[in-house]
């Protein structure tokens, strides 16, 4: 829920809605993103999301994202980039993931800016895995990452082989 403007374009195919993008300028927004998530209060956000449904995974992106959450916390206007391929993800919904799928996934993250406090604070109303959402809480990150491009291979919780490039500044 919240209060705004949204205008929204839809990608479609074969009768199915398989993607979009919308621009925002939103107030008052409560969303929860998943069961047993908190709700993710924000006071503002403004700028562009997209997603995109992949035949084995999907991709995400954002432009200019800006928010502010009630409880003060804000990040300026942010780009992201981020697929994840899952080597038979549509397939995984239904069973468990085979040794192969698994040894299939991949993915890529490319960000022009995160703030490492901002993400490790809100990660508890994000649809992450809980292992993340444990270790982003027990180290509580501090920092600005810019210029973010990373991928690997293999299950993002031990992947295979990876690949990050960015500058880190104000670590902690």
């Amino acid at each position: 829920e919240g209060h705004g403007a949204v205008r929204a374009w839809a990608d479609v195919q074969r009768g199915q809605l398989v993607g979009g993008v919308a621009d925002v300028g939103l107030s008052q927004v409560r969303a929860t993103l998943g069961p047993k998530l908190e709700p993710l209060a924000l006071r503002s956000v403004t700028g562009r999301f997209g997603a995109l449904q992949l035949a084995d995974g999907f991709e995400v992106t954002t432009k200019d994202l800006a928010f502010v959450a009630d409880d003060g916390l804000s990040s300026p206007g942010a780009d992201l980039y981020f697929r994840y391929n899952g080597g038979g993800a549509s397939a995984r919904a239904a069973t468990a993931a085979t040794a192969a799928q698994a040894a299939q996934e991949q993915g890529e993250l490319r960000a022009n800016r995160l703030d490492l406090a901002v993400i490790a604070q809100i990660a508890g109303r994000l649809p992450l895995d809980e292992k993340a959402r444990e270790v982003l809480a027990h180290i509580a990150p501090r920092g600005l990452a810019q210029d973010v491009q990373a991928s690997w291979q293999g299950p993002l919780s031990q992947p295979r082989q990876y690949q990050a490039v960015g500058a880190i500044s104000d670590l902690s």
